[in-house]
């Protein structure tokens, strides 16, 4: 697929900051996805360089652009052949797309620098990582903890596999514990040294920055993108109140089973009597969350030897 002098790209105010708050390169590549995908019949189907030449960048970046989007849940991308020249196919999640156009507001993807055909240049919300205070990290939309990498800590490097499993879980491996084993395997191998020679840093940041850009080994099916997306973000409420609850929401027993009638959470049970009393209490934010996702369907958690059902 090339551009043309006739061809046309639609950017509706629900994709900017009143609904899915994207701009730039990420706003035209996902309006051209949504612009083919639409209707729910038909696909994007391209070629990189498609996207570089509509939104005047480098390959790395439409890369990096894509798997953000396909992270955030907003669109889905299956490949239709092997090697680097396949075609792939991208079709806009119009789940989100609905509820973004019918209000709903949508957390920033935060990006790190553009390269565009002429050079790199720094994006205006800066890199991926951005602190929020002393005890929290914001990376990818993702709350981490701030964690010590001071050499005498004897529980630094766990903790550190920790946080990188969290980053792996997110991004939907359907193995993040085996994940986090070949990442570590492979760069202590290296010696921590990227393919040029250079030292990595190892401090918790540049780590996950550094596995954010690892090819996952073991598939990216564990569970529902969208769901995953919504997720995220009952996660980082947790984990933004301190709550004790928020590490046992990172468990991939954790998964979601819907269709148009009914939504099935399956959860520990710990974890889905900490879900319901959020919703009973029905004035938070993952009340809110909830609420979109469920459009009005039957919710039901299937947890071990029980299972429990209301209607919202």
């Amino acid at each position: 697929m090339a551009t043309s002098s006739n061809q046309y790209v639609s950017i509706q105010g629900w994709m900017g900051k009143s609904g899915l708050s994207l701009s730039g390169p990420s706003l035209i590549i996902y309006a051209i996805i949504y612009g083919f995908s639409q209707d729910g019949a038909t696909a994007c189907r391209c070629h990189l360089s498609y996207f570089e030449e509509w939104a005047d960048i480098c390959e790395r970046t439409a890369r990096s652009i894509i798997s953000d989007l396909v992270g955030a849940g907003y669109i889905h991308r299956t490949a239709l052949g092997e090697g680097r020249g396949a075609l792939v196919e991208y079709r806009a999640n119009l789940e989100i797309a609905a509820e973004a156009q019918k209000g709903a507001k949508f957390a920033p993807i935060i990006k790190g620098a553009i390269f565009s055909k002429k050079g790199a240049k720094s994006c205006t919300k800066g890199g991926k990582i951005c602190r929020v205070d002393n005890n929290m990290i914001i990376y990818d939309n993702i709350v981490f903890s701030s964690t010590h990498t001071r050499a005498e800590d004897a529980g630094v490097e766990e903790r550190r596999k920790e946080e990188i499993f969290k980053l792996f879980f997110f991004k939907n491996s359907a193995d993040p514990s085996a994940e986090v084993d070949a990442f570590y395997r492979v760069n202590m191998v290296g010696g921590w040294r990227d393919d040029r020679g250079r030292k990595i840093d190892t401090s918790l940041q540049q780590l996950l920055a550094w596995a954010d850009g690892w090819v996952l080994k073991n598939g990216t099916t564990r569970v529902n993108e969208y769901f995953l997306s919504v997720w995220r973000e009952i996660y980082n409420e947790a984990a933004r109140l301190s709550d004790p609850i928020a590490p046992k929401l990172i468990d991939t027993a954790i998964g979601c089973t819907s269709d148009n009638s009914t939504v099935t959470l399956i959860a520990p049970a710990a974890v889905a009597e900490w879900f319901e009393a959020r919703l009973k209490a029905a004035d938070n934010r993952i009340f809110d969350l909830w609420v979109a996702f469920l459009r009005k369907r039957t919710f039901r958690y299937a947890i071990p030897n029980k299972e429990q059902g209301h209607e919202n």
